[in-house]
């Protein structure tokens, strides 16, 4: 599934890439980011101001919210129960992370977030949501009730974001410092390991 500038999905053939369906998206806005739940029953596409649940299966859009501000960063938890959505309002200079239904989209919690929100990512052992922020170069740990549990700051510009669950910790890709960072995620908080360029 990829999402397209004009406000669509679009299922490709993973054999030969070919067109399998396509679906627009009420709004017509540019899709920023996808997520999809482990069961693989529904995808979220977040846009400028709002946030879709997908039904996979036929790609029909089964809930919306409305928010201010783009969606560019999605994460969805190990269950499917809860859709994380980091986006930034650039009219109130603000940023924030918003905890969801993951079936009906109703709004759980929210916390407000570093600048520039660019990845986001749950630890599928319960342990914890992370958010990068490219603005401020910092990466922050929130429990499932988006508490703020630890930060650090990284390199610069960090872009990507997974989580090695086993190894309790997390790989940041930093586009503008040109370097992949190692963050332990065990006790203590958030650590900066190992800096590779």
């Amino acid at each position: 599934i990829v999402g397209t500038a004009g406000g669509a999905l679009v299922a490709l053939d993973a054999a030969d890439g070919s067109l399998l369906r396509e679906a627009a998206l009420p709004g017509g806005d540019a899709v920023l980011a996808l997520a999809a739940t482990p069961s693989g029953e529904r995808i979220y596409a977040g846009t400028y101001g709002a946030l879709h649940a997908v039904r996979l299966a036929d790609l029909t859009e089964t809930a919306q919210a409305a928010l201010s501000g783009s969606h560019r960063a999605l994460a969805v938890s190990e269950d499917g129960a809860r859709v994380y959505a980091a986006a930034f309002d650039p009219l109130a200079l603000r940023a924030e992370l918003v905890a969801f239904r993951g079936d009906t989209l109703a709004v759980l919690a929210r916390a407000p977030a570093a600048a520039e929100p660019t990845a986001l990512a749950v630890d599928p052992l319960g342990r914890g949501i992370y958010l990068l922020a490219a603005a401020d170069g910092l990466l922050t740990a929130y429990d499932a009730d988006l508490r703020e549990t630890s930060r650090v700051p990284v390199c610069i510009s960090p872009q990507g974001l997974a989580v090695d669950a086993a190894r309790q910790c997390l790989v940041v890709a930093n586009a503008g410092s040109d370097n992949v960072q190692r963050v332990a995620t065990g006790e203590g908080g958030l650590r900066v390991t190992a800096t590779v360029a």
